[in-house]
């Protein structure tokens, strides 16, 4: 449990996020020591955040592999989105737009979903449990849709094995890094995030890659490895800090966060953000491509026998890497404004944030050269992921109990996470509908700026009309 101190240390008894009643100790840069016996022995211990130390660094180089494979997997099916769509072998050839986007929401939606779950396992001392969990249930569903055949086979191996194993991990990670930050948490946060950013580089290049040589099926056993690999690294490094009591349980709904106004409006805020942003993720190569602005998709061989594949007509295959220069430019999205977080405060950072991005959704279809699709894919990538990376830091101090932090976390995202599974699929069935973009696009960008009028309500509700002030 984080808590405040003054300046010679001492723990300060006002403060409620600090140790519970009759646990009066002393911190000293980041070590406990205990003067009550009996606060000891029922083993309630209190614990200020180091900000900084191999310990502390090494959460975040865990939970930036965690990101690495959560959000850098979700940030990936736009690859795989183009190549059902367009590709000659692909067995959902015959599948809409909308379809085939419900596999990706179906994973996006449920890496929150089994937040609701992970983050009271995760207050309750299971965290080990999880990582494991994560480790098994996501390398297991590339290796199965190397071998699916038909739709609801592509269904349970990437979108539910996959999404279960994300979520399964994704709490932990949110929840370890503040345990060890308190001044710099921020900062912290933003370069775990940075994982998922690297991650929709890494994973869209490799599959490409591995595809045009080896076939789609060696092409998903490859990112099985991949992620097998990687998900190993947080099992082995991330640590819990706070004294948690293994047998104690939690609740899965904290009622005091219902009666809590910030947070309420502020959950149906991340429903409209994750509703709309992932929606050019998932369609802005099929965009590209639809409009002429890059390369087409041809007829190679796909390393599978058939004579089927996926290619770039122009053969400079720009289609295949707008995605990676998106999640490219998320990466500098996810370090940039989480610095400015810790110095101007969250909500702060996060409103022209959603803002930028809804204004940039709003404005997608209207590209029409390739100088424009990069720069409109990285401008993109770069409000979006310092958007969603910021949004758990005010989750955070939501929180009216710090070992509780791991519930409100899953409430919010239990909210989100319905967000996710609807947005892609609602602007594919628009889309095939309309036959253009515009409506995909109206859908998103609204979305986004409805969320940033309600964050601009929490704001003046929490300080008024004045501007100067850090929140």
């Amino acid at each position: 449990m984080l808590v405040n101190t003054d300046q010679h240390g001492a723990v300060r008894s006002d403060d409620p996020l600090n140790c519970p009643p009759k646990c009066e100790s002393t911190v000293v840069c980041g070590r406990l020591e205990e003067e009550d016996v009996g606060a000891a022995s029922s083993g309630r211990r209190a614990f200020v955040a180091p900000d900084g130390g191999f310990q502390a660094w090494l959460q975040v180089v865990g939970a930036f592999f965690v990101s690495f494979n959560s959000w850098g997997i979700v940030g990936t099916f736009g690859v795989f989105q183009t190549f059902y769509e367009t590709s000659p072998s692909s067995i959902l050839l015959q599948s809409s737009p909308s379809q085939i986007s419900w596999i990706g929401s179906m994973q996006a939606f449920l890496l929150l979903l089994v937040s609701v779950l992970s983050g009271p396992a995760f207050d309750s001392g299971h965290m080990k449990f999880l990582l494991a969990s994560s480790l098994f249930c996501t390398p297991l569903g590339f290796m199965m849709t190397s071998i699916s055949s038909e739709y609801w086979h592509v269904m349970l191996a990437q979108g539910l094995c996959i999404g279960v194993g994300l979520g399964a991990g994704f709490t932990p990670s949110v929840s370890i890094v503040p345990q060890y930050f308190l001044r710099r948490r921020a900062t912290a946060l933003g370069m775990a995030a940075t994982g998922a950013s690297i991650g929709g580089v890494v994973y869209p290049i490799l599959f490409h890659a591995s595809l045009d040589t080896l076939g789609f099926r060696w092409s998903c056993r490859i990112l099985g490895f991949v992620s097998a690999a990687t998900l190993a690294i947080p099992f082995l490094v991330l640590r819990n800090q706070v004294g948690f009591s293994a047998a104690q349980k939690r609740r899965l709904i904290d009622l005091a966060a219902l009666r809590n106004p910030h947070f309420v409006v502020y959950c149906l805020a991340m429903f409209l953000i994750f509703l709309g942003f992932l929606i050019p993720m998932f369609y802005v190569q099929s965009f590209a491509i639809s409009k002429g602005i890059v390369g087409n998709v041809v007829n190679v061989d796909d390393g599978d026998g058939d004579g089927g594949g996926y290619g770039d007509g122009h053969g400079d295959g720009l289609a295949f890497y707008l995605l990676p220069i998106l999640n490219a430019g998320s990466t500098l999205g996810r370090l940039l404004p989480n610095y400015v977080v810790d110095r101007c405060g969250p909500f702060n950072v996060l409103l022209p944030l959603t803002t930028g991005s809804a204004i940039l959704a709003l404005c997608w279809p209207s590209v029409q050269s390739t100088g424009g699709i990069v720069v409109f894919a990285s401008l993109y990538g770069f409000f979006t992921g310092g958007m969603v990376s910021a949004t758990a830091v005010p989750i955070i101090s939501f929180a009216n109990n710090q070992r509780n932090v791991g519930t409100y976390v899953g409430m919010c995202f239990f909210c989100t996470a319905f967000g996710l599974l609807a947005g892609p699929p609602s602007a594919g069935a628009i889309l095939t509908q309309s036959n253009n973009y515009l409506g995909p696009s109206l859908f998103g960008g609204i979305a986004l700026l409805l969320a940033s009028f309600l964050l601009v309500a929490i704001r003046l509700r929490m300080v008024g009309c004045v501007a100067a002030v850090k929140v």
